[in-house]
């Protein structure tokens, strides 16, 4: 990539984040003038909980992982996004995850929808093992099949993609 690309590609990110920042400080500042408390008070409890998963997730030792995350995540718009954290992310191959993950990515691209869906990572150390969890929700998934590369839970509403990662 040339070092424009590079840049403009960095600038997107940056506004896309300072937007997201901003409508959620315009929702909070709206409900204190209607002097709606309670909802301020929920909307920036969520928007910090939401922020701290993302810390959880960047703190992982996995650059490779987090590059596909960020870039994924920046370029499709369709997609809202979630993340659960419970791991360190130690003693787990980065190319490894990295790798499922874009499987997983190229396998929902291809799943037509009429709107906004929601993509979960889940990460969980358990005893002996990470487990992963990549899901995805708000279409109408009734007529998909899973393939080999995953544990599949199907429903109409929900594609959850499993697999776990031995120590």
């Amino acid at each position: 990539m040339m070092i424009k690309e590079y840049v403009m590609k960095a600038l997107d990110v940056y506004t896309r984040a300072k937007h997201d920042l901003s409508n959620q400080l315009q929702m909070i500042t709206s409900y204190l003038e209607l002097e709606e408390y309670d909802k301020a008070k929920d909307s920036g409890a969520k928007w910090m909980t939401v922020i701290r998963e993302e810390q959880k997730l960047f703190q992982l030792p996995w650059p490779n992982f987090l590059e596909a995350v960020i870039d994924h995540k920046t370029r499709s718009q369709n997609y809202s996004w979630r993340f659960e954290v419970n791991t360190s992310g130690d003693c787990v191959s980065d190319t490894f995850i990295t790798k499922q993950f874009n499987c997983w990515m190229d396998f929902i691209h291809h799943i037509s929808a009429t709107g906004r869906q929601l993509i979960e990572i889940e990460l969980y150390d358990d005893q002996d093992a990470l487990e992963v969890c990549f899901i995805l929700s708000g279409g109408n998934y009734t007529d998909i099949q899973g393939n080999d590369a995953f544990d599949w839970e199907l429903s109409e509403s929900i594609l959850t993609a499993k697999f776990k990662i031995n120590r």
